[in-house]
């Protein structure tokens, strides 16, 4: 479970589905959790770049 979600994300879901030590419930609970966990990984990652990108034109750094 730990992998699950700290490392492997949306590419265990595969291993999750396999898995016949869960239910078919949980399985689909589990699937909403890291799809909504990835998502809101990418929003923050999108946010932290528009951040630094607007600090480095700030800064007046042309290349990147």
């Amino acid at each position: 479970m730990v992998l699950l979600f700290l490392v492997l994300g949306p590419l265990g879901l595969p291993f999750l589905w396999k898995s016949p030590s869960f239910s078919r419930l949980l399985k689909v609970v589990l699937t909403v959790l890291v799809i909504a966990c990835m998502a809101l990984f990418v929003d923050e990652t999108i946010r932290v770049f528009r951040a630094v990108k607007s600090e480095m034109e700030v800064l007046g750094v042309t290349e990147f």
